[in-house]
């Protein structure tokens, strides 16, 4: 393979791990200086505290990096990637969207070389056996519950670590932390607040040290402003005054899509980029329906970014940014979760947002995270986050601007009032929300039957996992108490309705479960020179626990005759190089049956049925 197209960091480990001493283990120091040294020629040399987290990392600490938007956050994991294969170990990125986790898995793919690096999400799983795993997070999690540490980490990367504290989402960013104790935690987000919390949590459970790295200044400044002009007047000034491109916040895929329609008609100045803009589509194929509106849209330079668009579209629309030939972007919330799309201002069209409940303001958190993406380092030298008034205040002035210095004209305008029975927000809303700090993490941790039914497969007993696991909850001993009582329900609803069932240590014995097998060897990088064959891995053994037996019933399991045999119920789980990136949402394989105390404690459910069902994967 030519030097230039060689994965840049496999080399640099090539050259500290001989290939005639291929179980030699590089000393930190030269770790540090080959990855200080591969990014200086990269014409990115280490921040102080890209510095700062590289040693930590190295020195076996878990590290939180609290560092502003666009500080090098990813340089960081990159760091922790390679000190993790340099010691012959396996690592996880974890990532909120699927759209986050193939960008990051692409990007490691060019560095560390595809046998190195795969990609398990809630429908896709590539080359699941590497020692480098993009995922999303309910995928490491999910894992996580059902081998707790038995699962083959080394250290896990958890971007967007904000999301701890997500209502719906944030379990799955909290039980690896629970549940990993032997892996290294790289924790990343630009508005994490206080962190005292996991400083300590941290440091009691597992024994680590806890690096802090928040000393980072942000590397493109950020200028605010709150404007009352229309939106249209507003984008074509940013537009003139050389601030694009411009991404227009919204918090519905459908109001960014008709909000991108609705500017068709306004000038954005992309009249002489009209064939650039089609040499750069090219031959792309658009799809009927939302395709053939995007193509229009594109070729007028207006682009439109949300989770709900084919990762096609996104990634055309993503290309076309970088290249600077769209003046606008109208999209969602999204891209405050790292989208590396390089973007000069932000406008928000509203500080409201309806939550799945109710309307509310945005948090200070929420706030800042999509401000922050406003200025990309080494593309811009400011940022720009304009917050638009309400409309009602926009039409006010609008009619006040008419009406001139007219005084009987200024009399007689009526006052547009804000929507009644709707939050408003202000001048006032802005300035406090820019001015604040991101709220302290808390944690919003939920017992579900995915959740049980993942523990169930958990060898040895999984009833006592379960009651350790809420034991170390991130919340008081009342909020404990109620997700022991949740999960001891759907427990025994699952007992009821036949997917659970308990056996004896005799019935079990009789139906020849042997001991589980021993866990599954470690991870191997693969080499660049000469092609590689598939990345080496322990088998994770076929033998189930003696304690337990799988029990699959007709209807509940895919038509499994209750009266056959174990084997015949559930597939064990094959021998080989498969690893723990192999057992994810949706898999085809079949379910290890799960282990209970004095007796077994039994899913009867085929494969990819609710334990194999994902979980919040966007």
């Amino acid at each position: 393979m030519p030097a230039s197209t060689a994965p840049a960091l496999n080399v640099m480990l090539d050259a500290l791990i001989p290939a005639d001493d291929p179980e030699r283990v590089p000393e930190p120091e030269e770790v540090y200086l080959a990855f200080a040294e591969w990014a200086e020629s990269t014409g990115r040399p280490l921040y102080p505290h890209q510095d700062e987290a590289l040693s930590q990392i190295l020195s076996g600490r878990h590290v939180i990096a609290a560092t502003p938007t666009g500080s090098g956050k990813s340089m960081i994991a990159l760091a922790a990637h390679t000190a993790s294969l340099a010691r012959g170990g396996r690592s996880y990125y974890t990532a909120p969207l699927k759209a986050l986790v193939s960008e990051k898995f692409f990007e490691l793919v060019g560095l560390f070389g595809a046998d190195n690096v795969g990609m398990v999400t809630g429908d896709t799983s590539i080359n699941a056996a590497a020692p480098i795993i993009c995922c999303t997070a309910e995928i490491l999690a999910n894992q996580s519950l059902r081998e707790g540490e038995a699962l083959d980490v080394d250290t896990v990367v958890m971007d967007e670590f904000h999301y701890y504290a997500d209502p719906q989402r944030g379990w799955a960013w909290q039980v690896p932390l629970l549940e990993l104790p032997q892996a290294q935690m790289v924790l990343m987000s630009a508005t994490l607040g206080d962190v005292s919390f996991f400083v300590r949590d941290l440091r009691e459970r597992t024994g680590r040290e806890v690096a802090v790295v928040d000393d980072a200044v942000r590397p493109v400044p950020l200028e605010w402003e709150y404007a009352i002009e229309p939106i249209g007047d507003l984008l074509q000034r940013l537009v003139g005054q050389d601030k694009a491109p411009v991404y227009l916040v919204h918090f519905s895929q459908k109001e960014a899509v008709e909000r991108a329609s609705a500017l068709l008609s306004v000038d954005l100045g992309v009249k002489k980029r009209k064939e650039e803009l089609a040499a750069a589509i090219g031959d792309f194929r658009f799809g009927p329906g939302f395709g053939r509106t995007l193509s229009r849209l594109l070729r007028s330079g207006i682009g439109v970014h949300h989770a709900g668009m084919l990762p096609r579209y996104r990634r055309l629309v993503e290309r076309l940014a970088r290249t600077g030939l769209l003046s606008v972007i109208c999209g969602t919330d999204t891209l405050g979760v790292g989208i590396n799309v390089p973007i000069r201002s932000v406008v928000l069209t509203s500080l409201v947002k309806f939550d799945g409940a109710k309307e509310r303001h945005l948090t200070a958190r929420e706030f800042h995270q999509i401000a922050g993406r406003a200025g990309r380092a080494g593309f811009d030298t400011h940022g720009y986050v304009i917050v638009q008034a309400p409309e009602h205040v926009i039409e006010n002035a609008r009619a006040l601007a008419k009406a001139g210095d007219d005084p009987r004209k200024r009399r007689r305008i009526v006052r547009k009032q804000a929507p009644e029975g709707r939050v408003n927000w202000t001048d006032k809303t802005f300035e406090r929300l820019r001015d604040a700090a991101p709220e302290t993490l808390t944690s919003q941790f939920q017992v579900t039957t995915t959740m049980v039914l993942n523990l169930m497969e958990r060898d040895g007993d999984p009833v006592r996992a379960m009651a350790q696991l809420l034991e170390r909850v991130h919340e008081p001993e009342a909020a404990r108490r109620r997700h022991v009582r949740r999960a001891i329900e759907i427990y025994l609803s699952l007992r009821t309705a036949g997917v659970l069932e308990h056996v004896s240590s005799a019935q079990a014995a009789a139906d020849g479960r042997p001991p589980a097998a021993p866990g599954r060897g470690p991870a191997r990088r693969v080499r660049p020179e000469p092609a590689a064959g598939p990345v080496r891995a322990g088998g994770h053994g076929s033998a189930e626990s003696g304690l337990a037996r799988a029990h699959a019933r007709r209807g509940l399991g895919g038509g499994v005759d209750p009266g056959r045999s174990t084997a015949a119920a559930v597939r064990p789980a094959a021998a080989g190089p498969r690893r723990g990136g192999g057992r994810h949402e949706g898999r085809g394989d079949g379910l290890r049956g799960a282990h209970g105390g004095p007796g077994g404690h039994h899913l009867a459910t085929a494969a990819g049925g609710p334990a194999g069902s994902g979980a919040g994967d966007v």
